[in-house]
């Protein structure tokens, strides 16, 4: 891993922690999950009559709930790459 790695790591993570503290990203959140919810209960409350529209709702739904919770994963991620570069740096 490269030192250049793992300053990108630090300011991904800086970036994200960083937007998902601002009032924002709190105000987008909340209706993204609000229209996930309701997309998803529209979707499973009716019956199967055109399965194709169904599935393109399900991905509509699985689409919002992934951007959701892209901060999350690319914090994860560049925790990840900073211990593992600590990890190298210790050896």
């Amino acid at each position: 891993m490269t030192d250049e790695q793992m300053r990108e790591a630090m300011q991904h993570k800086a970036q994200m922690e960083a937007l998902v503290g601002t009032p924002g990203w709190k105000l987008l959140r909340a209706a993204a999950e609000a229209q996930s919810l309701s997309r998803r209960n529209e979707v499973m409350m009716k019956a199967t009559e055109q399965p194709l529209v169904q599935e393109f709702e399900k991905g509509t739904v699985q689409g919002i709930e992934i951007f959701m919770r892209l901060p999350e994963i690319l914090i994860e991620n560049s925790k990840a790459v900073l211990d593992a570069y600590e990890k190298e740096q210790g050896e």
